[in-house]
């Protein structure tokens, strides 16, 4: 029996190691997860120095937005990152996670009497977290002027992060 479990083992250890091969670079996994944590670091050390991969600039810090959200831009050569801060301890962060439903992954917010088109998919049955889709609108101005700065600087390859 536990030849059996070894075996069995052994195969799913195989298997789920030969799912990274097409077109899924470790490396940037990697980084993209340091990434964020970034935000714990600042918050634990005053710095996310120690975590910050090798060849990443910081290149913009929002203000706090929408339900105490932020984000962060790095720049490495042709890439750009998107960083964005995960949950914290204020209630109105959590607000947005308990605002769970699902919603269509396209469609409209209306937000103080203006509607506000989005798409997260173009899958018909597709759908998307309220609270994430609610502070994605909300930030999308901000966002927008981000990613037109980085491909102002030739950058187009642009990775979006959310612990």
């Amino acid at each position: 029996m536990r030849v059996l479990v070894f075996i069995l083992f052994l195969f799913q250890t195989i298997f789920s190691f030969a799912q990274l091969d097409s077109g899924f670079n470790t490396n940037e996994a990697k980084q993209t997860i340091a990434m964020c944590n970034s935000f714990n670091f600042i918050k634990q050390f005053d710095s996310a120095h120690g975590i910050i991969p090798e060849g990443f600039n910081l290149s913009y810090t929002s203000d706090v937005l929408s339900m105490d959200n932020k984000f962060q831009v790095y720049e490495n050569g042709k890439v750009g990152i998107i960083n964005y801060r995960g949950s914290t301890n204020k209630v109105i962060s959590w607000v947005e996670n308990c605002y769970s439903a699902m919603i269509p992954a396209k469609g409209s917010i209306t937000i103080e009497g203006k509607p506000s088109e989005y798409a997260f998919s173009n899958v018909k049955d597709a759908a998307v977290h309220a609270g994430y889709g609610l502070t994605i609108v909300i930030l999308s101005e901000t966002i927008k002027a981000q990613i037109n700065a980085l491909n102002s600087k030739g950058i187009y390859n642009i990775i979006i992060t959310r612990p």
